[in-house]
């Protein structure tokens, strides 16, 4: 795996619906914190998404270029970069992060990784292949809630857990 260290580390976001753009802020925010630091930092390049209004937005908001369309996605992938997020609807995960890594782009995917145990493993295997690194967004993980639930059960507090049902008080609507 080649370290990027001369120049930013260069993204694009495939998707550009409402979790994009907590995606471009975070980018802003690690470039801001990775240049404080003396590093070179990160640069969003590009967005793609099927809806051309929405990808027209999103990469106005953001000063960047932007791929609409049925192709947006192949188009962005041709681009020269580092690292791809990926925030589509989950159904889609597997077959773009495939694509991105058999091109040398690092991934970063949102929750969950995939519809299915074999397509997760299928996008494993094809990180190992392309040594390239694939990421999950599970901004959640330490959250108090989550904390408890996680210490109940590696601490026997549970004897045995059976089922377990969670509730998300936050809107996936699509639009």
């Amino acid at each position: 795996m080649n370290t990027i260290t001369d120049r930013p580390i260069r993204v694009g976001i495939i998707g550009t619906g409402k979790i994009s753009h907590t995606h471009s802020e975070a980018i802003k925010l690690a470039d801001r914190i990775l240049r404080g630091e003396g590093l070179k930092g990160l640069e969003l390049v590009c967005a793609a998404d099927q809806n051309e209004t929405s990808v027209r937005e999103f990469c106005d908001s953001n000063s960047i270029n932007g791929y609409g369309g049925r192709d947006a996605v192949f188009d962005l992938l041709d681009e020269n970069l580092d690292l791809v997020s990926i925030t589509t609807p989950p159904c889609y995960h597997a077959f773009l992060a495939i694509q991105a890594m058999k091109g040398g782009k690092h991934v970063l995917v949102e929750k969950p990784i995939a519809t299915s145990l074999q397509s997760a493993h299928n996008m494993i295997e094809v990180s190992h292949q392309m040594d390239v690194l694939l990421g999950v967004a599970y901004q959640k993980r330490f959250t108090g809630g989550i904390r408890f639930a996680k210490e109940a059960i590696t601490s026997s507090l549970l004897r045995a857990l059976i089922d377990i049902t969670i509730n998300i008080p936050w809107s996936r609507g699509f639009e």
